[in-house]
């Protein structure tokens, strides 16, 4: 489909509305700069990374492994 702006392809799915594009269970949401695939997540806009129950954190250009989740 194009009309809509909207574009699918075996289970990849792409809107242009409000940019997001799903692939199987991997999430990409342009808006917010914000990547899902399974249980990663990773948040362009704080620079943010997660991973499990790692998460990091950009902080002065650095990464940093920051507490576990959930702890």
């Amino acid at each position: 489909e194009m009309g809509d702006g909207r574009w699918e392809m075996g289970d990849g799915r792409w809107e242009m509305g409000d940019g997001r594009w799903e692939m199987g269970d991997g999430r990409w949401a342009m808006g917010d700069g914000r990547w899902e695939m399974g249980d990663e997540r990773w948040a362009m806009g704080d620079g943010r990374w997660e991973m499990g129950d790692e998460r990091w954190a950009m902080r002065d250009g650095r990464w940093e492994m920051g507490e576990k989740r959930g702890s």
